[in-house]
């Protein structure tokens, strides 16, 4: 009876494959002075490769850049014979440079079409022939070049590019770093902007996440990075990794949010088992198509499964549901027992099934006893007027004796109460009862009478 969100059943019957992702989307604050980032050795990863392709999600603040104070965003350079890197030189322009194993230098400046402050994804691909500026998705440049880069032992540098004895340093943020040793297509690319970079991406040879780190968070016990592709030797220095001081911020967020509920009973979400309210993260492979990120989020919509019991019936505790109870002793439904308030016609054990919020749950089985209940016979009180203002006439069938009344409200209180003689009383509702809906119950010579009156 259990379920959840008809929107993400959808999700899984449209989704794949999955990928687990990290919960945490994180990136990197660059100071723009002395914090650096660096995958070691990463030149060898690409050097004699006919192509090369390198992407990112980058923030940059600088107003004004100019030598000595260039932003180096990410790339190799050994001015020799191995650089491959993204620089902004300005305000409004960037420098994309290429230097093959002969020290034969390409460079694009390109000006224009980036804006300060904001997430922009730049990558820089190489076929052989051709160098290409990406920005957005969009092909904003290109250059001819030739040959191929030198095994030098350079590191890949993250956050700042050094130039002799400079450290161009970068003020912003970066996020989804790549570095791959063939050519990237415009439809790949866009397909990093939609989603992420897959760690199993062909010819992918390092990838930075930055989700080690919890935003503005301590994160002192962080000494390096994970290289998600190659699994390379990173380092980190001059990084403040404390509070909110910490490098560690919020990263690219370029998900698909579902939202969905947590019904008391684990699901399937990816190749993750879901058992608790949050948030969670996967990559789903479509067909003929990028992967499609999702992040899942689950609220606990569970609904009160407690049930109050008094001698007289049975209360499902959740006000404004769907409720149906049912027998536990045959597990069958009683039939138009679908009230909040549950008076059985005979002793046993007794459920309720309750829908509220898109989730059902069902409550444990209550052992409903009443001394010699089973001899009594259950019959609808006749009530009138019904609803009620003031007062309401109670009626039997026949005339009793010292008969008992009672009226219960929602909670199993007992509100109001009197013994009559005849077939009918009246009962006068007093100024401290609220308006609401109430049950009556007459026991009377082992036989029982029920009903409901609704004051206002």
């Amino acid at each position: 009876m259990k379920k959840f969100s008809p929107i993400l059943t959808t999700l899984f019957l449209v989704l794949t494959y999955s990928t687990v992702l990290s919960q945490n989307q994180a990136a990197l604050d660059f100071d723009g002075i002395n914090d650096k980032v660096a995958v070691i050795g990463a030149t060898d990863l690409v050097s004699g490769s006919p192509e090369i392709s390198m992407a990112c999600w980058v923030i940059l603040n600088n107003q004004a850049p100019g030598f000595p104070d260039f932003d180096g965003i990410a790339g190799l350079r050994d001015d020799f014979s191995a650089d491959f890197y993204l620089l902004q030189l300005s305000a409004t322009q960037i420098e994309a440079r290429f230097r093959n194993s002969n020290n034969e230098e390409f460079t694009i400046e390109h000006t224009g079409d980036f804006q300060l402050g904001v997430w922009q994804h730049f990558a820089f691909t190489y076929n052989g022939t051709l160098l290409r500026l990406y920005m957005n998705g969009s092909q904003v440049d290109s250059l001819p070049a030739n040959g191929t880069l030198a095994n030098s032992g350079g590191n890949l540098m993250v956050g700042h590019i050094d130039f002799q004895a400079f450290t161009f340093g970068m003020t912003g943020k970066i996020d989804e770093v790549g570095l791959w040793n063939r050519n990237l297509s415009a439809e790949e690319i866009n397909c990093i902007i939609d989603t992420k970079i897959s760690p199993a991406s062909q010819g992918l040879q390092v990838y930075l996440d930055f989700n080690e780190g919890q935003v503005d968070v301590d994160n002192t016990a962080i000494t390096s990075l994970i290289d998600q592709a190659s699994g390379a030797s990173t380092s980190i220095s001059d990084l403040a990794l404390t509070g909110t001081s910490s490098n560690f911020t919020s990263g690219i967020n370029n998900y698909n949010t579902v939202n969905s509920t947590y019904c008391g009973t684990a699901f399937s979400f990816g190749s993750q088992i879901i058992d608790a309210p949050g948030i969670y993260y996967d990559a789903f492979l479509v067909s003929g198509a990028c992967d499609s990120l999702v992040a899942l989020n689950v609220s606990d919509n569970s609904p009160d499964v407690s049930v109050t019991s008094n001698d007289n019936f049975l209360l499902a505790n959740a006000a404004n549901a769907n409720y149906q109870w049912i027998n536990c002793s045959t597990s069958s439904l009683v039939s138009g027992a679908v009230n909040q308030v549950f008076i059985p016609s005979a002793n046993g054990e007794y459920a309720v099934i309750i829908t509220q919020n898109f989730c059902s749950d069902t409550s444990d089985c209550i052992n409903f006893t009443t001394a010699g209940f089973d001899n009594l016979i259950s019959q609808e009180l006749q009530i009138s007027p019904n609803p009620a203002q003031e007062s309401f006439q109670i009626s039997l069938p026949f005339w009793a004796t010292n008969a008992e009344l009672a009226v219960f409200d929602l909670t199993g209180k007992r509100v109001l109460s009197k013994l009559f003689t005849g077939n009918q009383t009246t009962m006068v509702r007093d100024a401290a009862t609220p308006a609401g809906l109430y049950f009556t119950v007459v026991n009377l010579n082992g036989n029982r009478f029920t009903g409901k009156i609704v004051l206002f």
